[in-house]
Protein backbone atom coordinates (compact mmCIF):
# COMPACT_ATOMS: atom_id res chain seq x y z
CA UNK A 1 0.00 0.00 0.00
CA UNK A 2 1.22 3.51 -0.81
CA UNK A 3 -0.21 6.09 1.56
CA UNK A 4 0.37 8.96 -0.85
CA UNK A 5 -1.65 12.14 -1.38
CA UNK A 6 -4.38 10.31 -3.31
CA UNK A 7 -4.75 7.71 -0.58
CA UNK A 8 -5.13 10.49 1.98
CA UNK A 9 -7.65 12.43 -0.09
CA UNK A 10 -9.76 9.28 -0.43
CA UNK A 11 -9.62 8.90 3.37
CA UNK A 12 -10.91 12.43 3.82
CA UNK A 13 -13.71 11.93 1.27
CA UNK A 14 -14.77 8.73 3.03
CA UNK A 15 -14.48 9.79 6.69
CA UNK A 16 -15.19 13.54 6.59
CA UNK A 17 -16.68 14.32 3.15
CA UNK A 18 -17.62 17.84 4.27
CA UNK A 19 -13.88 18.58 4.43
CA UNK A 20 -13.31 18.15 0.68
CA UNK A 21 -14.69 20.69 -1.78
CA UNK A 22 -14.13 20.85 -5.53
CA UNK A 23 -14.44 24.19 -7.32
CA UNK A 24 -15.01 23.93 -11.06
CA UNK A 25 -15.50 27.63 -11.86
CA UNK A 26 -12.57 29.44 -13.47
CA UNK A 27 -10.39 31.00 -10.78
CA UNK A 28 -8.03 33.91 -11.31
CA UNK A 29 -4.57 32.82 -10.07
CA UNK A 30 -3.99 36.32 -8.68
CA UNK A 31 -5.50 36.73 -5.21
CA UNK A 32 -8.76 34.81 -5.78
CA UNK A 33 -7.63 31.56 -4.13
CA UNK A 34 -6.41 33.52 -1.10
CA UNK A 35 -9.74 35.35 -0.89
CA UNK A 36 -11.68 32.07 -0.96
CA UNK A 37 -9.48 30.50 1.75
CA UNK A 38 -9.74 33.66 3.85
CA UNK A 39 -13.53 33.59 3.57
CA UNK A 40 -13.68 29.98 4.78
CA UNK A 41 -11.34 30.74 7.67
CA UNK A 42 -13.54 33.62 8.81
CA UNK A 43 -16.41 31.11 8.90
CA UNK A 44 -14.16 28.83 11.02
CA UNK A 45 -14.01 26.23 8.26
CA UNK A 46 -10.82 24.68 6.87
CA UNK A 47 -11.79 22.30 4.06
CA UNK A 48 -9.40 20.88 1.48
CA UNK A 49 -10.07 22.81 -1.71
CA UNK A 50 -9.47 21.37 -5.18
CA UNK A 51 -9.51 23.97 -7.94
CA UNK A 52 -10.11 22.30 -11.30
CA UNK A 53 -9.94 25.41 -13.48
CA UNK A 54 -7.13 27.84 -12.66
CA UNK A 55 -6.93 30.39 -15.45
CA UNK A 56 -3.84 29.91 -17.62
CA UNK A 57 -2.99 26.38 -16.42
CA UNK A 58 -4.21 22.83 -16.99
CA UNK A 59 -3.09 21.63 -13.55
CA UNK A 60 -5.72 20.78 -10.95
CA UNK A 61 -4.65 22.57 -7.79
CA UNK A 62 -5.06 21.34 -4.22
CA UNK A 63 -4.72 23.45 -1.07
CA UNK A 64 -5.42 23.15 2.69
CA UNK A 65 -4.37 19.48 2.84
CA UNK A 66 -2.93 20.04 6.33
CA UNK A 67 -4.97 23.08 7.41
CA UNK A 68 -6.30 21.54 10.64
CA UNK A 69 -4.77 19.59 13.50
CA UNK A 70 -7.54 17.01 13.17
CA UNK A 71 -6.60 16.37 9.54
CA UNK A 72 -2.89 16.15 10.33
CA UNK A 73 -3.80 13.64 13.06
CA UNK A 74 -5.78 11.60 10.52
CA UNK A 75 -2.79 11.73 8.18
CA UNK A 76 -0.53 10.08 10.77
CA UNK A 77 -3.21 7.66 11.99
CA UNK A 78 -3.81 9.12 15.43
CA UNK A 79 -5.99 11.64 17.27
CA UNK A 80 -5.38 15.30 18.07
CA UNK A 81 -4.57 14.61 21.71
CA UNK A 82 -2.08 11.86 20.78
CA UNK A 83 -0.20 13.67 17.99
CA UNK A 84 2.80 14.71 20.06
CA UNK A 85 3.20 11.17 21.39
CA UNK A 86 2.87 9.66 17.91
CA UNK A 87 5.38 12.08 16.40
CA UNK A 88 7.92 11.56 19.16
CA UNK A 89 7.64 7.78 18.82
CA UNK A 90 8.06 8.05 15.05
CA UNK A 91 11.31 9.97 15.48
CA UNK A 92 12.60 7.28 17.83
CA UNK A 93 11.46 4.33 15.65
CA UNK A 94 12.25 5.25 12.07
CA UNK A 95 11.42 3.17 8.99
CA UNK A 96 14.11 3.20 6.32
CA UNK A 97 13.04 3.98 2.72
CA UNK A 98 13.04 1.45 -0.11
CA UNK A 99 14.71 2.15 -3.47
CA UNK A 100 12.65 1.24 -6.55
CA UNK A 101 13.42 1.35 -10.27
CA UNK A 102 10.54 3.62 -11.24
CA UNK A 103 7.29 5.08 -9.99
CA UNK A 104 4.22 7.11 -10.93
CA UNK A 105 6.05 10.42 -10.44
CA UNK A 106 8.11 9.61 -13.55
CA UNK A 107 5.23 8.66 -15.85
CA UNK A 108 5.82 11.95 -17.72
CA UNK A 109 9.35 13.36 -18.11
CA UNK A 110 9.96 16.88 -19.43
CA UNK A 111 13.51 17.97 -20.23
CA UNK A 112 15.36 20.88 -21.80
CA UNK A 113 13.03 22.90 -24.04
CA UNK A 114 9.98 21.09 -22.67
CA UNK A 115 10.54 22.59 -19.21
CA UNK A 116 8.19 25.52 -18.70
CA UNK A 117 7.40 26.69 -15.19
CA UNK A 118 4.89 29.15 -16.65
CA UNK A 119 2.52 26.24 -17.32
CA UNK A 120 2.07 25.73 -13.59
CA UNK A 121 -0.60 27.82 -11.85
CA UNK A 122 0.92 31.29 -11.49
CA UNK A 123 -0.45 31.79 -7.99
CA UNK A 124 -0.12 35.24 -6.45
CA UNK A 125 -1.39 35.28 -2.87
CA UNK A 126 -1.22 38.97 -1.92
CA UNK A 127 -0.77 42.38 -3.49
CA UNK A 128 2.69 43.37 -4.74
CA UNK A 129 3.86 39.73 -4.87
CA UNK A 130 4.99 37.60 -7.81
CA UNK A 131 3.92 34.00 -8.57
CA UNK A 132 5.24 31.55 -5.97
CA UNK A 133 5.59 27.82 -5.41
CA UNK A 134 5.02 27.38 -1.69
CA UNK A 135 4.49 23.66 -0.98
CA UNK A 136 7.74 22.17 -2.25
CA UNK A 137 9.61 19.69 -0.07
CA UNK A 138 13.24 20.35 -1.04
CA UNK A 139 15.53 17.31 -0.97
CA UNK A 140 19.30 17.77 -1.26
CA UNK A 141 22.48 16.00 -0.19
CA UNK A 142 25.39 17.28 1.85
CA UNK A 143 28.18 17.60 -0.77
CA UNK A 144 30.69 16.22 1.75
CA UNK A 145 28.78 13.37 3.44
CA UNK A 146 26.02 12.50 0.97
CA UNK A 147 23.38 12.54 3.71
CA UNK A 148 19.99 13.78 2.51
CA UNK A 149 17.97 16.56 4.09
CA UNK A 150 14.40 17.76 3.57
CA UNK A 151 13.15 21.31 4.02
CA UNK A 152 10.44 23.74 2.94
CA UNK A 153 11.44 26.92 1.13
CA UNK A 154 9.45 29.41 -0.88
CA UNK A 155 10.19 29.63 -4.62
CA UNK A 156 9.54 32.64 -6.82
CA UNK A 157 8.84 31.79 -10.47
CA UNK A 158 11.21 33.93 -12.53
CA UNK A 159 10.93 32.28 -15.94
CA UNK A 160 10.52 29.02 -17.82
CA UNK A 161 13.38 27.29 -16.01
CA UNK A 162 14.38 29.74 -13.29
CA UNK A 163 13.30 30.00 -9.65
CA UNK A 164 14.35 32.33 -6.87
CA UNK A 165 14.69 30.62 -3.48
CA UNK A 166 14.64 32.01 0.04
CA UNK A 167 16.43 29.67 2.44
CA UNK A 168 16.26 30.10 6.21
CA UNK A 169 19.70 31.34 7.32
CA UNK A 170 21.71 28.78 9.27
CA UNK A 171 19.51 25.84 8.32
CA UNK A 172 20.77 22.65 6.72
CA UNK A 173 20.03 23.46 3.07
CA UNK A 174 21.88 26.76 3.29
CA UNK A 175 24.88 24.90 4.77
CA UNK A 176 24.78 22.35 1.92
CA UNK A 177 24.76 25.20 -0.60
CA UNK A 178 27.62 27.01 1.13
CA UNK A 179 29.74 23.85 0.97
CA UNK A 180 28.97 23.37 -2.73
CA UNK A 181 29.53 27.05 -3.57
CA UNK A 182 32.93 27.02 -1.86
CA UNK A 183 33.94 24.43 -4.46
CA UNK A 184 32.39 26.45 -7.29
CA UNK A 185 29.79 23.76 -7.92
CA UNK A 186 25.98 23.83 -8.17
CA UNK A 187 23.90 22.00 -5.58
CA UNK A 188 21.41 19.41 -6.83
CA UNK A 189 17.97 20.06 -5.32
CA UNK A 190 14.75 18.13 -5.98
CA UNK A 191 11.48 19.93 -5.23
CA UNK A 192 8.65 17.52 -4.40
CA UNK A 193 5.01 18.55 -4.85
CA UNK A 194 1.93 16.47 -4.02
CA UNK A 195 2.22 14.50 -0.78
CA UNK A 196 0.16 13.53 2.31
CA UNK A 197 0.47 15.17 5.76
CA UNK A 198 2.72 12.36 7.06
CA UNK A 199 5.41 13.29 4.54
CA UNK A 200 5.03 17.01 5.24
CA UNK A 201 5.37 16.90 9.03
CA UNK A 202 8.15 14.32 8.71
CA UNK A 203 10.09 16.58 6.34
CA UNK A 204 9.71 19.41 8.86
CA UNK A 205 11.45 17.47 11.65
CA UNK A 206 13.78 19.73 13.65
CA UNK A 207 16.94 17.90 14.59
CA UNK A 208 20.69 17.82 14.59
CA UNK A 209 22.73 18.37 11.45
CA UNK A 210 23.13 15.16 9.46
CA UNK A 211 19.73 13.58 10.22
CA UNK A 212 17.79 12.36 7.17
CA UNK A 213 14.04 13.06 7.46
CA UNK A 214 12.94 10.43 4.91
CA UNK A 215 12.95 7.57 7.50
CA UNK A 216 10.86 9.76 9.84
CA UNK A 217 8.39 10.33 7.01
CA UNK A 218 8.21 6.55 6.62
CA UNK A 219 7.56 6.01 10.29
CA UNK A 220 4.73 8.56 10.30
CA UNK A 221 3.27 7.01 7.15
CA UNK A 222 3.67 3.55 8.77
CA UNK A 223 5.46 2.15 5.71
CA UNK A 224 8.80 2.52 3.90
CA UNK A 225 8.80 5.49 1.53
CA UNK A 226 9.54 4.14 -1.96
CA UNK A 227 12.29 6.28 -3.50
CA UNK A 228 13.32 6.63 -7.13
CA UNK A 229 16.46 8.27 -8.53
CA UNK A 230 15.98 11.55 -10.40
CA UNK A 231 16.65 11.60 -14.14
CA UNK A 232 19.06 14.57 -14.33
CA UNK A 233 20.41 15.16 -10.80
CA UNK A 234 21.90 13.01 -8.03
CA UNK A 235 18.91 12.98 -5.67
CA UNK A 236 16.31 10.34 -4.75
CA UNK A 237 12.64 11.35 -4.42
CA UNK A 238 9.38 9.67 -3.33
CA UNK A 239 8.13 7.55 -6.22
CA UNK A 240 4.49 8.27 -5.37
CA UNK A 241 4.72 12.06 -5.29
CA UNK A 242 2.67 14.00 -7.84
CA UNK A 243 5.36 16.26 -9.33
CA UNK A 244 9.14 16.67 -8.96
CA UNK A 245 11.22 19.61 -10.15
CA UNK A 246 14.82 18.52 -10.75
CA UNK A 247 16.95 21.61 -10.20
CA UNK A 248 20.43 22.91 -9.50
CA UNK A 249 21.18 25.84 -7.19
CA UNK A 250 23.71 27.90 -9.09
CA UNK A 251 26.97 29.01 -7.40
CA UNK A 252 27.73 32.73 -7.06
CA UNK A 253 24.36 33.74 -8.58
CA UNK A 254 21.91 36.01 -6.78
CA UNK A 255 18.73 37.61 -8.11
CA UNK A 256 15.98 39.75 -6.61
CA UNK A 257 13.38 37.76 -4.67
CA UNK A 258 10.30 38.96 -2.79
CA UNK A 259 8.29 40.52 -1.32
CA UNK A 260 6.23 37.66 0.12
CA UNK A 261 3.65 37.44 2.90
CA UNK A 262 5.00 35.24 5.70
CA UNK A 263 3.37 33.47 8.69
CA UNK A 264 3.47 36.68 10.72
CA UNK A 265 0.90 38.19 8.38
CA UNK A 266 3.43 40.76 7.22
CA UNK A 267 5.24 41.01 3.92
CA UNK A 268 8.97 40.27 3.91
CA UNK A 269 10.82 42.76 1.71
CA UNK A 270 12.81 42.12 -1.43
CA UNK A 271 16.35 40.78 -1.25
CA UNK A 272 19.07 39.25 -3.40
CA UNK A 273 18.68 35.49 -3.08
CA UNK A 274 20.00 32.27 -4.58
CA UNK A 275 18.69 30.84 -7.87
CA UNK A 276 17.49 27.39 -8.96
CA UNK A 277 17.77 26.30 -12.59
CA UNK A 278 15.18 23.66 -13.51
CA UNK A 279 16.74 20.78 -15.45
CA UNK A 280 13.69 18.54 -15.71
CA UNK A 281 10.11 18.09 -14.52
CA UNK A 282 8.76 14.61 -13.80
CA UNK A 283 5.14 13.98 -12.90
CA UNK A 284 2.17 11.67 -13.00
CA UNK A 285 -0.02 11.60 -16.12
CA UNK A 286 -2.78 13.49 -14.31
CA UNK A 287 -0.87 15.31 -11.55
CA UNK A 288 -2.31 17.33 -8.69
CA UNK A 289 -0.43 20.59 -8.13
CA UNK A 290 -0.20 21.17 -4.38
CA UNK A 291 0.13 24.62 -2.86
CA UNK A 292 0.07 26.24 0.59
CA UNK A 293 -1.56 29.65 0.89
CA UNK A 294 1.09 32.13 1.98
CA UNK A 295 0.67 34.61 4.80
CA UNK A 296 -1.13 34.12 8.08
CA UNK A 297 -3.37 31.28 6.92
CA UNK A 298 -3.99 28.11 8.85
CA UNK A 299 -2.12 25.52 6.76
CA UNK A 300 0.94 27.75 6.72
CA UNK A 301 0.76 27.93 10.53
CA UNK A 302 -0.32 24.40 11.50
CA UNK A 303 2.19 22.43 9.45
CA UNK A 304 5.24 23.57 11.38
CA UNK A 305 3.81 23.41 14.89
CA UNK A 306 3.77 19.61 15.43
CA UNK A 307 7.48 19.13 14.60
CA UNK A 308 8.26 22.17 16.75
CA UNK A 309 6.29 20.70 19.67
CA UNK A 310 8.14 17.40 19.43
CA UNK A 311 11.54 19.09 19.34
CA UNK A 312 10.66 21.41 22.22
CA UNK A 313 9.19 18.60 24.32
CA UNK A 314 12.35 16.50 23.97
CA UNK A 315 14.60 19.46 24.76
CA UNK A 316 12.66 20.77 27.74
CA UNK A 317 12.02 17.31 29.20
CA UNK A 318 15.73 16.61 28.86
CA UNK A 319 16.32 19.60 31.14
CA UNK A 320 13.30 19.18 33.44
CA UNK A 321 12.23 15.56 33.76
CA UNK A 322 8.84 16.48 35.23
CA UNK A 323 7.78 18.26 32.02
CA UNK A 324 4.33 16.93 31.06
CA UNK A 325 3.43 18.60 27.75
CA UNK A 326 4.22 21.48 25.40
CA UNK A 327 1.97 23.31 22.95
CA UNK A 328 2.80 25.81 20.21
CA UNK A 329 -0.42 27.82 19.74
CA UNK A 330 1.17 30.06 17.11
CA UNK A 331 4.58 30.56 15.58
CA UNK A 332 6.87 32.18 18.14
CA UNK A 333 5.06 31.15 21.33
CA UNK A 334 5.20 27.97 23.42
CA UNK A 335 3.21 26.88 26.47
CA UNK A 336 4.99 24.41 28.77
CA UNK A 337 3.19 22.26 31.33
CA UNK A 338 5.18 20.78 34.19
CA UNK A 339 5.03 19.44 37.72
CA UNK A 340 7.34 21.88 39.47
CA UNK A 341 9.39 20.13 42.13
CA UNK A 342 12.10 22.73 42.76
CA UNK A 343 12.28 26.51 42.71
CA UNK A 344 13.85 27.81 39.50
CA UNK A 345 12.73 24.90 37.32
CA UNK A 346 10.29 27.05 35.35
CA UNK A 347 13.09 29.40 34.27
CA UNK A 348 15.32 26.50 33.33
CA UNK A 349 12.52 25.13 31.15
CA UNK A 350 12.15 28.50 29.45
CA UNK A 351 15.87 28.78 28.68
CA UNK A 352 15.79 25.24 27.27
CA UNK A 353 12.93 26.18 24.94
CA UNK A 354 14.75 29.30 23.73
CA UNK A 355 17.86 27.26 22.98
CA UNK A 356 15.93 24.50 21.20
CA UNK A 357 14.18 26.63 18.58
CA UNK A 358 15.19 30.06 17.31
CA UNK A 359 11.57 30.75 16.26
CA UNK A 360 10.43 30.79 19.91
CA UNK A 361 10.17 34.36 21.27
CA UNK A 362 7.74 33.86 24.15
CA UNK A 363 7.64 30.91 26.56
CA UNK A 364 5.03 30.50 29.31
CA UNK A 365 5.32 27.78 31.97
CA UNK A 366 2.28 26.55 33.93
CA UNK A 367 1.50 23.87 36.53
CA UNK A 368 0.04 20.42 35.92
CA UNK A 369 -3.54 21.56 36.69
CA UNK A 370 -3.65 23.87 33.64
CA UNK A 371 -4.88 22.74 30.21
CA UNK A 372 -2.27 24.22 27.86
CA UNK A 373 -4.61 23.80 24.89
CA UNK A 374 -7.02 26.26 26.56
CA UNK A 375 -5.89 29.84 26.12
CA UNK A 376 -8.43 30.99 28.74
CA UNK A 377 -6.73 28.75 31.31
CA UNK A 378 -3.31 30.09 30.29
CA UNK A 379 -4.51 33.68 30.76
CA UNK A 380 -6.14 32.71 34.05
CA UNK A 381 -2.81 31.32 35.31
CA UNK A 382 -1.06 34.52 34.22
CA UNK A 383 -3.65 36.61 36.07
CA UNK A 384 -3.57 34.63 39.31
CA UNK A 385 0.00 33.28 39.51
CA UNK A 386 2.24 35.98 38.00
CA UNK A 387 3.79 39.04 39.59
CA UNK A 388 5.31 40.92 36.67
CA UNK A 389 8.31 42.32 38.52
CA UNK A 390 9.38 38.84 39.66
CA UNK A 391 8.01 36.32 37.17
CA UNK A 392 8.60 37.95 33.78
CA UNK A 393 12.08 38.33 32.30
CA UNK A 394 13.55 39.37 28.95
CA UNK A 395 16.69 38.17 27.19
CA UNK A 396 18.06 40.66 24.67
CA UNK A 397 20.07 40.27 21.47
CA UNK A 398 19.68 36.54 20.90
CA UNK A 399 19.26 34.69 17.61
CA UNK A 400 15.74 34.80 16.20
CA UNK A 401 14.43 34.73 12.62
CA UNK A 402 14.84 37.24 9.83
CA UNK A 403 11.10 37.23 9.06
CA UNK A 404 10.22 38.91 12.38
CA UNK A 405 8.84 42.36 11.44
CA UNK A 406 9.31 43.68 15.00
CA UNK A 407 13.06 43.03 15.10
CA UNK A 408 15.04 46.24 14.36
CA UNK A 409 18.14 44.25 13.46
CA UNK A 410 17.03 40.76 12.38
CA UNK A 411 17.79 38.00 13.05
CA UNK A 412 18.71 39.38 16.51
CA UNK A 413 15.67 39.55 18.75
CA UNK A 414 14.50 39.79 22.38
CA UNK A 415 12.81 36.81 24.05
CA UNK A 416 10.39 36.86 26.97
CA UNK A 417 9.81 34.17 29.58
CA UNK A 418 6.83 34.06 31.94
CA UNK A 419 6.78 31.83 35.00
CA UNK A 420 3.02 31.33 35.46
CA UNK A 421 3.38 28.55 38.01
CA UNK A 422 1.95 28.83 41.53
CA UNK A 423 4.43 30.23 44.06
CA UNK A 424 6.23 28.70 45.78
CA UNK A 425 4.50 25.44 44.72
CA UNK A 426 1.02 24.38 43.66
CA UNK A 427 0.51 22.48 46.91
CA UNK A 428 1.00 25.73 48.86
CA UNK A 429 -1.43 27.74 46.72
CA UNK A 430 -5.04 28.47 47.78
CA UNK A 431 -7.31 25.60 46.67
CA UNK A 432 -9.53 26.03 43.62
CA UNK A 433 -13.27 26.31 44.10
CA UNK A 434 -14.95 22.94 43.59
CA UNK A 435 -18.50 21.62 43.24
CA UNK A 436 -19.02 18.17 44.82
CA UNK A 437 -19.32 15.34 42.28
CA UNK A 438 -22.71 14.34 43.69
CA UNK A 439 -24.16 17.78 42.95
CA UNK A 440 -22.72 17.77 39.43
CA UNK A 441 -24.30 14.37 38.72
CA UNK A 442 -27.66 15.51 40.08
CA UNK A 443 -27.63 18.68 37.97
CA UNK A 444 -27.48 16.63 34.78
CA UNK A 445 -31.14 15.68 35.34
CA UNK A 446 -32.21 19.31 35.04
CA UNK A 447 -29.94 20.66 32.32
CA UNK A 448 -30.84 19.49 28.82
CA UNK A 449 -28.02 19.58 26.26
CA UNK A 450 -29.09 19.58 22.63
CA UNK A 451 -27.01 17.75 20.02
Amino acid sequence: MNRDLRFFLNQVKEKTPQDFIEINDEIDPKYEMTAIIDRYEKLRKLPILQFNNIRGSNYKTIVNVAASRARIAMGINTTKDKMLEKYTQAVDHIIQPKTVADGPVQEVILRDGEVDMMKFPQLVFHEDEKPYITAGIHIAKDPETGVSNCSFNRLQINGKNRLGIRMAPGKHLSEFYARAEEKGKPLDVAVVLGYPPAWAVGALFIGAYGIDEIPIMGSLAEEPIEMVKCKTIDVEVPAYAEIVLETQMLPYVREEEGPFGEFSGYSVAKGMKEVLEVKAITQRKDPLYQTICGGKHMEHLYLATLPMESNLYKSVKGTIGSTIDVHVPCMGTVFIKMKKRQLGQARNAIFSAFAADQYIKHAIVVDEDIDIHSESQIFSAMSSRVQADKDIFVVSDVCGVDTDPSAPNPPLTAKMGIDATAKPFLRDFPPRTKIPDEAVAKAERYVKVED
